[in-house]
C-alpha cells in the first residue's frame, strides 16, 4: 500500500468502513511510527463524533406504533401477573432510527472535510518543499555571482600586470621532457611582486596535470597545480612570487592529477623559465 492509499485508509478507518485486511495493513503501519497518518487520523477523529451527532431524531410513523401494540396484546402475561395500569393504551415509543439520507449526507460531508484536511496538509508541505528549494536555488545563484565576480576581478587584476610598464615578461624553454606544442610564458612586476603564469597547447587527460615551481636557491616550492580551460590554455596569478633576488626561475613539471605527493617534482619538468640571480 503506497503513502497515499494509507492516507485514504485512515478516513475509511475513522468511518469504519475498512475491510479486515485493509484494516490489519493500516495499524501494522501505524504501528511503525508513521508521524504522517498519525496527524491525519487526528485531524479526522473529531468528525467521528460529529457524524454521531448530525443525524436528527425521528418520530416512529403510526404504522409502527399499531405494530408494536398488536405484538404486545398477542403477549401471553405470565400467571400471577397482573398487567400495570394503562399497559393496553400506553407503550413506551421506541427510539427513532436515524434517517439514513442523513447519515449519509453525514458520511459524505466527514469524508469531504478528511479529504480537504489531507490536501491541505499535502499542499502546505509541498509549500515547504518549494520554499527550500526556493532557497536553495537563491543560494547558488549568489554563490555563482560571487564566483564571477572573483574571476572578474582576477581577470583586471591580469589585465592590469600585463599592461604595467614596469613588468617583466619571461618565455618558458621547453625541455625534452616537454610536448612539441607546448608554449609558455610568464609575466613578472618586481615592485608588486606579481606573477602570471600562462600557457598554450597544455591539453592533458585528466589523470595528469602540470604543476608549477619557484626555484630558490637551487630548491624547489610548489606554487600550485595549474588549472586548465577546455581549449587547452592554462592560466596562474600569483600575488607574490617573492624578489627577483630569491626568485632564480620558474619551473613547471609533469604530474599526477592533484599535483606531486612530494615535496618535489616526482615527474619530469617540461618547462623552466630564468628570472634573475
Amino acid at each position: 500500500m503506497t503513502e497515499h492509499a494509507y492516507l485514504d485508509a485512515v478516513t475509511g478507518f475513522v468511518l469504519g468502513t475498512l475491510g479486515a485486511d485493509e484494516e490489519r495493513q493500516l495499524l501494522d503501519h501505524l504501528a511503525e511510527g508513521c508521524s504522517i497518518c498519525e496527524e491525519a487520523q487526528s485531524r479526522l477523529e473529531p468528525t467521528r463524533y460529529a457524524l454521531a451527532a448530525s443525524a436528527p431524531p425521528r418520530t416512529p410513523p403510526p404504522e409502527l406504533k399499531r405494530r408494536v401494540l398488536a405484538a404486545v396484546r398477542r403477549q401471553p402475561q405470565e400467571p400471577g401477573q397482573a398487567a400495570p395500569p394503562g399497559a393496553s393504551s400506553r407503550v413506551t415509543p421506541l427510539p427513532a432510527r436515524p434517517n439514513r439520507l442523513a447519515w449519509a449526507m453525514a458520511a459524505v460531508l466527514v469524508i469531504a472535510v478528511g479529504t480537504l484536511s489531507i490536501a491541505s496538509w499535502r499542499l502546505r508541505v509541498q509549500r515547504e518543499n518549494l520554499r527550500e528549494q526556493l532557497a536553495a536555488a537563491e543560494q547558488a545563484l549568489q554563490d555563482e555571482r560571487s564566483s564571477h565576480q572573483a574571476d572578474l576581478a582576477s581577470r583586471d587584476e591580469y589585465l592590469d600586470l600585463l599592461l604595467d610598464p614596469g613588468a617583466v615578461c619571461v618565455d618558458f624553454d621547453r625541455t625534452p621532457d616537454a610536448p612539441t606544442n607546448l608554449r609558455g610564458k610568464a609575466t613578472y612586476d618586481p615592485a608588486t611582486r606579481r606573477a602570471v603564469i600562462a600557457l598554450d597547447n597544455a591539453t592533458l587527460p585528466a589523470s595528469q596535470a602540470y604543476e608549477l615551481w619557484a626555484i630558490r636557491g637551487g630548491t624547489p616550492v610548489s606554487l600550485g597545480v595549474i588549472g586548465r580551460a577546455g581549449d587547452g590554455t592554462a592560466t596562474v596569478y600569483l600575488r607574490d612570487v617573492g624578489s627577483l633576488v630569491d626568485l632564480g626561475a620558474l619551473a613547471v613539471s609533469l604530474e599526477p592529477a592533484g599535483g606531486s605527493p612530494q615535496s618535489t617534482p616526482t615527474g619530469p619538468v617540461v618547462l623552466v623559465a630564468s628570472l634573475g640571480g
